[in-house]
C-alpha cells in the first residue's frame, strides 16, 4: 500500500517489512544528534541486527511500519505502531532533517494511524519529549490527548499521549 502522494522530489510512502532492514538501518545511522535527542525507538545507535529484530513483528502482523522513501529508495522517515494486539499499541515516527517541514511527517503519521483505525484499535499511545513542541502540536492535531508525564532522559521530561477511537 502506497499513499499515492509524491512531490517534485519523488518521495512516497511505502510499507516496510523485514526485507527493508538494511535501508531502515541506514536511515537510523544517518540521523543527527539533533534528531536522536528526541527519537530513539530502538535505543542509541541501533545496529543492523536490532533493526532486523524490530521488523520481525511487522512480518508477523503484530506491528505496522511505513517509510518515506526518495526516488533512489533511501528511507527519509519511519513511522510504526508496535504491539497492535496488545493493551497499549504504541505509535512512533522519526524524520530525517531534510524531510521535515514539508508535510511528509503528517502524511506518514496519517498513513500509519489509518492502519490503527482499520484494525479498530480503541487506543494508540505515544511519548514525546516536552521540548519537541513541533511534534506535540502535530500529535494534538492528529487526535492525541495529553495523558500524563514520563521519563525519557530526565525525570518527567516527556508527555504520554493517547488517541482513542471514537
Amino acid at each position: 500500500m502506497t499513499d499515492g502522494r509524491s512531490d517534485g522530489d519523488g518521495l512516497r510512502i511505502v510499507p516496510l517489512t523485514g526485507a527493508d532492514a538494511a535501508r531502515l538501518h541506514a536511515f537510523y545511522s544517518s540521523l543527527g544528534p539533533d534528531i536522536v535527542w528526541f527519537y530513539e525507538p530502538y535505543g542509541p545507535s541501533p545496529d543492523a541486527d536490532r533493526i532486523r529484530q524490530a521488523l520481525v513483528p511487522v512480518d508477523a502482523g503484530r506491528d505496522v511500519a511505513f517509510g518515506l522513501e526518495d526516488a533512489a529508495g533511501a528511507i527519509l522517515g519511519h513511522a510504526f505502531i508496535a504491539d497492535l494486539r496488545g493493551p497499549t499499541p504504541t505509535f512512533g515516527i522519526g524524520m530525517a532533517s531534510c524531510a521535515q517541514g514539508k508535510g511528509w511527517g503528517r502524511r506518514l503519521a496519517e498513513t500509519v494511524l489509518a492502519e490503527a483505525d482499520a484494525a479498530a484499535l480503541p487506543l494508540v499511545t505515544l511519548t514525546v519529549v516536552q521540548e519537541n513542541v513541533r511534534a506535540y502540536t502535530l500529535y494534538r492535531s492528529l487526535g492525541f490527548e495529553l495523558a500524563g508525564e514520563c521519563t525519557f532522559r530526565s525525570l518527567n521530561d516527556s508527555y504520554v499521549m493517547h488517541r482513542r477511537r471514537a
